[in-house]
């Protein structure tokens, strides 16, 4: 997979958008939309995964799977601050999956 500059920028706007879903609790924590703790210091990791359908018909099954797995993940992982699937403007049969770890370990 060869990451290009349309990926690098997707991925910059991501991050951006998560910094605008950021909120400050009384003690000046940075917390997500969530109310989950955000790390400072850390370098996030941000995994993207794009995928391929043949027909756009094929990726009902790939939604409704993303869906019960990201309920699951945002409920359980306290350390995933973003996990989003997003289809292409351009190619309905395109689809790309944004996860955003606190960080890689």
């Amino acid at each position: 997979m060869t990451c290009t500059s349309r990926d690098l920028g997707i991925a910059i706007a991501s991050v951006l958008a998560t910094l605008l879903y950021v909120r400050l609790d009384v003690g000046g924590m940075p917390r997500t939309v969530l109310g989950r703790p955000k790390a400072r210091g850390e370098r996030a990791f941000l995994l993207i995964v794009t995928l391929h359908f043949p027909e756009p018909s094929r990726s009902a099954a790939l939604l409704e799977a993303w869906r019960a797995a990201a309920d699951y993940c945002i409920e359980r992982e306290p350390f995933l601050y973003a996990y989003e699937v997003a289809q292409s403007d351009k190619d309905p049969r395109n689809y790309t999956i944004f996860e955003r770890y606190r960080s890689k370990h």
